[in-house]
């Protein structure tokens, strides 16, 4: 039995957001430069050009100045392919984690059958990603078009474009030297408060990348970063491409975060400035539900802790916590939607299974906890709403048990279990010292 192996959304980040490393030491910051990585012997990233070179400067002033924060150190820069980056992805795959999440969320209904899993979502991250930061190795890369654009071209629409992208990496960079970026990465949760911790991270950058649009434009930065603002940037992307083919789940994981994150991230900035995310980053939401509602964080609501029942001649492969964020996809099915979050409000805690039985059989428990018995009636309902010959629902109190490919008398005995099964609230989400 292992809670080791990171979810589909766990398993996106990482391969999104780059390796961890360990963290960087605050001293007085230098005058504005860039170094130029360029490693031969293990990759043929190339390094910038002169007018590269001089278009990265400015942005480093510009994500300094959007950020409020200053680099430590000149920040490394390598240029990659797509294709070198898309061989950065794969090769970040881990296959043993990526098994484990095909086969809990295929359990799940969540991924379809016949997909295969390692080439959508290596086609995913090919497309999507135009650069990203390596806390391995404390470097930025940045795709070739992305910074030809910058050098090349720098009063276009696409050269704009193109500064968007690199000023949001360039503040990962800063997360890492100013905040712990690295260090954070390295501690060992759930995948809930995984995909909480990338939240942060990524509405941070989306915010201060923003900052930088509306100070270019001279608009307020309310202006661009309302709920409705930022639907309509994403509903501006292609509906053809690899992201608009993925599952929900998949979307869910490569979107939420900067989205989500960014809500989270203007709540505390409205709240307390760029000091109160810094904070943030030394006492780290514990949960998707904080990300969602930033009064929860605030209050430091905590996660419920629910433990999963022993099954007779059935073995528990993997354990995991997936959070509110996950739970509304999953309430969201034939809903024609992505999520389902006035369904999924009111989480408590959660803890989900994936077990092995007589002949190779596999099932499914999920036991979810809610804030109170209303709540919990509400998911009872949703998710009584089509009926589905595999699942049973079971509710006692403010606890539901969904059991999926389970035998009728082990059915019956998870719905015994949530009804002598306290919920107990977890321990605090560690964070590094400062």
């Amino acid at each position: 039995m292992s809670g080791a192996p990171r979810s589909l959304l766990g398993i996106l980040l990482l391969v999104a957001c780059g390796a961890s490393s360990t963290p960087a030491s605050v001293a007085p910051p230098p005058p504005v430069s860039v170094t130029s990585a360029v490693e031969p012997s293990a990759t043929s990233s190339r390094g910038l050009t002169t007018f590269e070179a001089n278009a990265m400067r400015r942005l480093i002033r510009a994500a300094e100045a959007a950020r409020d924060l200053t680099f430590v150190r000149p920040p490394l820069v390598a240029i990659e392919s797509a294709q070198e980056i898309a061989a950065h992805a794969d090769a970040e795959l881990d296959p043993a984690e990526l098994e484990i999440a095909q086969r809990l969320y295929r359990g799940l209904g969540l991924l379809p059958a016949e997909l295969d899993l390692r080439a959508h979502l290596r086609e995913l991250l090919t497309e999507q990603v135009l650069g990203y930061y390596d806390t391995d190795r404390a470097r930025l890369v940045v795709r070739d078009e992305v910074a030809q654009l910058l050098a090349s071209r720098p009063g276009s629409a696409a050269a704009a474009e193109a500064r968007l992208v690199v000023v949001h990496e360039l503040v990962h960079a800063l997360q890492d030297q100013r905040l712990g970026l690295a260090a954070s990465s390295e501690l060992k949760r759930g995948s809930d408060a995984d995909t909480a911790f990338h939240a942060l991270v990524e509405g941070d950058a989306t915010y201060a990348m923003l900052l930088d649009l509306a100070t270019t434009l001279r608009v307020p930065v309310e202006q661009i970063t309302t709920d409705a603002a930022v639907e309509a940037l994403v509903g501006s992307a292609p509906d053809d491409g690899a992201l608009a083919r993925a599952p929900p789940i998949v979307r869910v994981g490569l979107v939420m975060p900067y989205l989500a994150g960014l809500g989270f991230v203007r709540a505390l900035h409205a709240r307390g400035g760029w000091r109160a995310v810094d904070e943030a980053f030394h006492r780290l939401p514990r949960s998707t539900e904080q990300i969602l509602h930033p009064d929860s964080y605030l209050r430091d609501e905590a996660p419920e802790e629910v433990a999963l029942p022993p099954l007779e001649s059935w073995r528990l492969v993997h354990e995991d916590t997936l959070g509110e964020l996950e739970l509304s996809v999953f309430l969201a099915r034939d809903t024609g939607r992505d999520l389902a979050p006035e369904a999924a409000r009111g989480w408590g805690g959660d803890r989900v299974g994936l077990y092995e039985g007589p002949e190779g059989r596999e099932a499914i428990v999920w036991i979810t906890t809610w804030d109170d018995e209303a709540a919990a009636a509400r998911v009872e309902r949703a998710l009584r709403r089509t009926p589905r010959p595999e699942e049973s629902v079971h509710r006692h109190g403010r606890s539901i048990a969904i059991t999926r490919h389970l035998p009728a008398p082990l059915v019956a005995t998870c719905a015994t279990w949530i009804a002598t099964q306290p919920a107990e609230t977890g321990p605090p989400v560690p964070a590094p010292a400062r």
